[in-house]
Parts: structure tokens; C-alpha cells; sequence
């Protein structure tokens, strides 16, 4: 067995909803991802604190991440931020939450 397909084997258990990954829709179209980080990043307007996680995707899913690509994940809108790299066929991306998502109720 070659090591591309060994390879391939393992993204299909890494990216399998009952191991490691969730549904997401990117753009509108149903991928998988698997949660990488979650933090918290500050915006210019005091007091408001805007979620960020990161997620790998597969490449075969998504051709190449653009900033301000909706990403529904969890059941929350994110879009894409400007910064995402891509490790082999997985990429890593950085979805921050919307600001009108974090105001509600203020």
C-alpha cells in the first residue's frame, strides 16, 4: 500500500462524524470539520469580544478558503478570516464570529 493512500485512509477516519469531525456548510454546501482551537479576539469597540476558532477542512472540499466565506458551524454564522494555511491536502482556517451575532440582548 502506497503512503498517499494510507494517507487518504486516515483522513477518511479524521474527517468521519463519528470520530473526530461535524457538519458544517461552507458557502451553502455541506462539508466536515474538525475543531482545531478556540479563542477570543478584541475589536476596535470597547467591551466587545468576538469569538474566533480554528478548523481543518479538507482541501477536496474546499478548492481554496476565501476571507469573508460564511461558514455555518454549531449552528452559528462565521466568516472566514484572512488568515488560513494548508498543510498537505488539509486546511486550516480561522473563522471569527459576526458582531451582530455577539450583540444580541445588549
Amino acid at each position: 500500500m502506497s503512503f498517499k493512500i494510507m494517507t487518504q485512509d486516515d483522513m477518511d477516519i479524521f474527517f468521519n462524524y463519528e470520530e473526530f469531525a461535524d457538519p458544517a456548510t461552507y458557502n451553502g454546501a455541506g462539508i466536515m470539520v474538525v475543531e482545531d482551537t478556540v479563542s477570543e479576539m478584541a475589536t476596535s469597540v470597547p467591551g466587545i469580544i468576538l469569538p474566533s476558532v480554528s478548523v481543518l477542512i479538507k482541501a477536496s472540499d474546499v478548492a481554496k478558503p476565501k476571507e469573508g466565506d460564511t461558514v455555518v458551524y454549531k449552528g452559528q454564522a462565521w466568516q472566514v478570516a484572512p488568515y488560513f494555511t494548508k498543510d498537505g491536502e488539509i486546511w486550516r482556517v480561522t473563522l471569527d464570529g459576526e458582531i451582530e451575532n455577539q450583540m444580541v440582548g445588549l
